[in-house]
């Protein structure tokens, strides 16, 4: 898979849009026929603010016991930054990618020290 598209799944992924279902010809569909291939992360706000928002208030619900690492805390500050000092929508999808998957390698982490 090239990175374009790797990329708007890790998105599609974080945000709950597509699910993988191996009996259908298209694997990663939304539950209202949109194809992967039809997500606009890139090219529109509509799609990419969502995923900012949802980024803002994962920030805002930390628990004392749920500490963020500072890699996490500084990403998110790179995304904030990325919003307010840009008016390129490539430069905040780059910040979101990079903070989610800097959100799903703590998450798995957490998950493994679990078991």
């Amino acid at each position: 898979m090239n990175r374009f598209i790797e990329e708007d799944k890790l998105v599609s992924d974080f945000m709950g849009y597509f699910k993988y279902d191996p009996t259908k010809e298209r694997k990663w569909t939304k539950e209202d026929g949109w194809r992967l291939s039809r997500v606009r992360f890139r090219s529109s706000y509509d799609w990419l603010l969502p995923a900012y928002y949802k980024i803002v208030k994962i920030m805002e619900d930390e628990t004392d016991e749920e500490v963020y690492t500072p890699e996490a805390v500084a990403q998110f500050n790179v995304v904030i930054d990325a919003l307010t000092d840009t008016d390129n929508i490539n430069d905040l999808f780059n910040q979101i990618v990079r903070f989610i998957q800097i959100y799903n390698d703590q998450e798995r982490h957490k998950t493994e020290g679990d078991s």
